[in-house]
């Protein structure tokens, strides 16, 4: 017989083991430098967000400006079909473990400064500053 004790322990695992896998790991076309500008006011107020290129999109609160990536972020913007979308960037674990989902030679943002190449490039991840179209994304 369980004790109270070890059953909560049991629950607790599970509870942890079921939030963390609830998001899939799936690759999305970052936005356009203008479509993200459009999207600017759907974000909220401090978000900094990948776009095509090296660039970021701010959020309302900093004007919506837009720059070249200049360090961890966390959020993506993703064209899904025409319409934008703000995404949560995979960590870099989740992106290693997903890599093989990627395109051959694509390179992804992912949650700090470091992208994810995909499997032409050997799965690495490394800080890049050249310009990119992807994003490893939690849906």
């Amino acid at each position: 017989m369980l004790k109270l004790s070890s059953a909560i322990k049991i629950v607790s695992l599970v509870s942890v083991f079921a939030a963390s896998s609830a998001f899939a790991i799936e690759e999305c076309t970052l936005a356009s430098p203008k479509a993200a500008i459009n999207f600017c006011y759907q974000m909220n107020a401090w978000d900094i967000a990948a776009i095509q290129g090296n660039k970021m999109q701010y959020g309302p609160l900093y004007g919506c400006k837009q720059e070249a990536e200049s360090g961890g972020i966390g959020h993506a913007l993703c064209d899904e079909g025409g319409v934008t979308t703000k995404r949560v960037l995979a960590s870099p674990e989740e992106a290693r473990a997903n890599c093989y989902s990627m395109g051959y030679w694509d390179i992804a943002a992912i949650q700090g400064n470091k992208k994810q190449f995909g499997p032409g490039y050997g799965c690495k991840q490394e800080v890049y500053t050249g310009g990119i179209g992807h994003a490893l994304v939690k849906y």
